[in-house]
């Protein structure tokens, strides 16, 4: 992995989704990125948040048809470029009879434990985790008009190194 890519896994999900001490270069989670964006801000294009919003909307129509959950959406950021790389991983997982009782006994966990205020069970049927997997990457990507974007774009070209 080149040292000016980030690799994130994110799944829309607060819940045991943080790497401890991770190293350039390891995949790191929602919360990982959260924690990135807060330092490093980044922007799309309208245009690009348009399209990225459409083709997850049409991927995961597409997920919960065929009752799949638990996928993930693969965000590699190319520092030294300004690119960001996105695709949907994880997708061979249904929502069948064990993932069903799996739900219910975490929720009932929750209850016992008294953790209803934490985020919710990680593993849901395919609607709702379609729903919040696109309500969280809404949030995740942010548009900006394109002068902004492009702002930060030429910020960015002076931090960095010139090119060998």
């Amino acid at each position: 992995v080149p040292p000016t890519l980030r690799v994130f896994d994110l799944k829309g999900s607060s819940r045991n989704r943080f790497v401890k001490e991770a190293k350039r270069g390891e995949v790191q989670m929602d919360d990982n990125f959260h924690a990135y964006i807060q330092h490093s801000p980044f922007y799309l294009s309208e245009e690009a948040k348009r399209l990225l919003t459409v083709s997850i909307f049409n991927d995961t129509v597409f997920l919960t048809k065929v009752n799949v959950m638990d996928y993930s959406l693969l965000l590699g950021i190319d520092e030294e470029n300004n690119r960001i790389m996105v695709g949907i991983i994880d997708y061979v997982r249904q929502y069948t009879m064990d993932k069903q009782a799996e739900t219910y006994y975490k929720m009932a966990i929750d209850r016992v434990a008294m953790k209803g205020g934490q985020a919710g069970p990680t593993v849901i049927a395919p609607p709702e985790y379609r729903t919040r997997f696109r309500e969280a990457m809404g949030r995740n990507f942010v548009a900006a008009p394109a002068y902004i974007a492009m702002e930060r774009a030429d910020a960015n070209d002076d931090a960095l190194p010139p090119k060998a």
